[in-house]
């Protein structure tokens, strides 16, 4: 596989760059900032998509390289499969819903489906976007080796076994460690210590069923004799109740007696309130819709004086007005609109096109004058020139006359205007006092018609006095209400208890209280005695309950047991099932690791010129350095030596992965951390691997260019 060409419309900082690459070694050389970074993103992103979709900030792609300068967000990149060409392209939005993704097919020009868009990065190279960027893809600030992943291990024959979920080895030897050492965990509630423990506290615990069941025999014989006990005070209390039924009759009588006198005393005090509350009114008693319609009067009355005071004119005003009148007439808004209609608004138009028309006569008879008086007919010119300046001036006198007059006119025009708003102001303030006078005399004739009617005086404060006989009819009211309310319940009674005499207590019945001491002091004992068995009940049942635990126990024991004797025999074929599979893996191991192995060495000599005899491998794939007779981490190496060691790793796995048949590989200046030396083999080495794999190579110095 080989990239073709790749265009971003918008990604970052990059805008509608094209980018075309040839086979084997393409260098792009940029300065700092130009966007190689961005480049190499885009590339991935259209094979993976995004990655950190969840995080923030930078770590979040998406917001990352959004555009800078707005616009469409994505572009495409075409690229060769198995002699077929393809162009991918995305269009990114906000979020990974809104994204939009089609694979075409070049020859048809038609999207298809030879690849999942979903999945592209994965189909096509057979790693996911965390394995790629592990491999094939080297940058300047990720050379460090990081191990392998999955993917890679999946891609490198790196399968203890071919099962359905392409499980890996340290994944089962993982899980069965996990599973062995749960099941002899003294924290995981289901594991051999922790069930042979709760197995042996079951047994102790079920010795104690013999000694429940003593005790339950014993309460329920406790639970019987108190039942008895019972039974004798309830049958003790029925009496009480029956006894204390007779004496309560007698009393009613006696307390309806009572309250017969009650009711009769009430309907004659009603009676008395109501005659008292009719006293307080001299004459004819009103309906309250009559009060209310006084007090609306009155109100009105208060609102009708205010528009009095509000619109009465004052002296000077009322000299004002009369003055109009006298002036325009009786019928003074008609004269005005009269005058106002008639008056021409110019006048002195005509008299002012006369002077100027004189003037301009002047003015050519003048320049007449002087043409005839220079050609030598001086008597006639000095004749045309003295009858033009008359005409002049004669023309100029007409004009400022006749502006004179018309200022005069239109100031008596202004004039006649502001009598005519000054006398609609002052006529309208007329006509509503006269209005709001004449309604002040109907609402003070209906007032003091309605106290005439009660017979009382008009008095000054007539508010005050109508809310008093509100008060007053309210009052009234109520003693009727009471008086209404009195009566029916007095003839309810009597409808209900017609013949009801006073009655006495028989000779020798015992009052009512003191039934209801005795009644009272037999219920404390039946209390007590129900507590009593509530409790034996609850002890019966509390030992139910263990007995019944105790079975559950019983089963509990068995259950245990039985699941003991499983877990020992699943933790043994745990322990033997990992012993196999070690021995396997590590004769399975040798077929992998020796290419890997093999391909570090050889890319390292090609930098260093040395065999790199003191790097090894394990299993796992780690690489150690050895020195002083032990293995250490390669994180212990020169940040520099750290980045040549992860640049040979990463080639050799690539090459074990994909052999010469892999996809391209793509380097952002990975030799930024190298001497001049080891700058110059690593070109070299380029060129001998773009022999065989296409390598898009960017870098921002010429000194590390190719």
């Amino acid at each position: 596989m080989r990239l073709l060409s790749c265009h971003i419309e918008n990604f970052g900082k990059l805008q509608n760059r094209t980018f075309t690459f040839e086979e084997g070694l393409n260098n792009i050389l940029e300065e700092n900032g130009w966007g190689k970074s961005t480049l190499t993103a885009f590339i991935r992103v259209m094979f993976y998509g995004f990655e950190g979709e969840r995080k923030q900030g930078l770590s979040n792609e998406r917001k990352r390289y959004a555009p800078w300068q707005g616009g469409s967000f994505g572009g495409s990149v075409r690229f060769e499969k198995d002699g077929k060409a393809y162009k991918v392209s995305r269009v990114f939005g906000n979020k990974e819903e809104g994204d939009e993704v089609s694979l075409i097919d070049e020859a048809t020009g038609l999207e298809t489906s030879d690849y999942d868009v979903a999945n592209l990065g994965e189909e096509l190279f057979g790693i996911d976007s965390d394995s790629f960027m592990r491999t094939a893809f080297i940058s300047q600030n990720d050379c460090v080796y990081n191990e392998t992943t999955e993917n890679i291990d999946r891609k490198l024959g790196r399968l203890v076994e071919q099962t359905d979920d392409n499980a890996g080895y340290d994944s089962i030897v993982t899980r069965l460690k996990k599973a062995i050492s749960a099941a002899n965990s003294r924290v995981q509630k289901d594991s051999l210590h922790n069930l042979k423990r709760r197995a042996t506290e079951l047994e102790e615990e079920i010795k104690h069923k013999a000694v429940i069941d003593g005790s339950i025999n014993e309460v329920r014989r406790l639970s019987g004799t108190t039942k008895e006990e019972m039974a004798d005070l309830e049958e003790k209390r029925e009496g009480l109740l029956a006894r204390r039924s007779i004496c309560i009759a007698a009393d009613e009588k006696r307390i309806r007696r009572a309250r017969l006198l009650e009711l009769k005393e009430a309907v004659l005090m009603r009676q008395n309130n109501l005659l008292k509350a009719e006293a307080k009114f001299s004459g004819r008693i009103p309906e309250r819709s009559e009060v209310d319609e006084t007090m609306q009067d009155a109100r009105n009355l208060a609102v009708t004086r205010g528009t009095l005071e509000a619109y009465s004119l004052t002296y000077e005003e009322e000299d004002e007005l009369q003055r109009l009148y006298d002036t325009y007439g009786e019928y003074s808004h008609f004269e005005f609109e009269r005058l106002l209609f008639v008056r021409d608004p110019k006048p002195y138009s005509k008299m002012g096109v006369f002077g100027i028309y004189l003037a301009v006569f002047g003015v050519i008879a003048l320049t007449a004058g002087v043409g005839f008086f220079v050609n030598k007919t001086q008597l006639f010119g000095a004749l045309a020139g003295v009858l033009g300046l008359l005409c002049i001036v004669a023309g100029l006198i007409i004009v400022a006359v006749k502006k004179r007059r018309e200022k005069i006119y239109l100031e008596d025009t202004a004039r006649i205007r502001a009598d005519y708003e000054t006398f609609k102001v002052l006529e309208t303030k007329k006509k509503k006092f006269d209005e709001a006078d004449a309604k002040a005399a109907r609402l003070n004739v209906n007032i003091e018609s309605f106290f005439e009617s009660i017979g009382m005086k008009c008095p000054e404060d007539v508010s005050d006095a109508l809310v008093h006989i509100k008060e007053l009819l309210g009052a009234l009211a109520v003693c009727k209400e009471e008086l209404s309310y009195a009566k029916g319940e007095l003839n309810t009674y009597l409808e209900k208890y017609p013949d009801d005499e006073e009655n006495t207590l028989e000779p020798g019945c015992e009052t009512v209280a003191e039934l209801d001491d005795k009644i009272k002091a037999v219920e404390l004992d039946i209390s007590e005695t129900h507590k009593r068995l509530l409790d034996y009940s609850r002890r019966l049942e509390t030992l139910k309950g263990q007995r019944d635990e105790l079975e559950e126990k019983e089963d509990e024991l068995s259950e245990i047991k039985d699941r003991v004797e499983k877990l020992s025999e699943r933790v043994r074929l745990y322990n033997l099932t990992k012993d196999y599979l070690t021995k396997a893996k590590n004769s399975y191991t040798e077929r992998y690791l020796g290419p890997i192995r093999n391909g570090f060495k050889k890319y390292y000599s090609r930098l260093t010129e040395t065999e790199g005899e003191e790097y090894n491998l394990d299993a796992n794939t780690h690489l150690f350095v050895e020195a002083s007779g032990l293995n250490r981490d390669t994180g212990s190496l020169s940040f520099g030596y750290q980045n040549l060691v992860g640049l040979c790793m990463r080639l050799a796995l690539f090459e074990a992965m994909y052999g010469h048949d892999g996809p391209f590989i793509v380097m952002d200046d990975p030799f930024v951390h190298m001497d001049e030396e080891k700058i110059k083999k690593g070109r070299e080495l380029l060129k001998l691997i773009a022999g065989d794999v296409q390598v898009i190579y960017l870098t921002c110095h010429e000194s590390r260019a190719m």
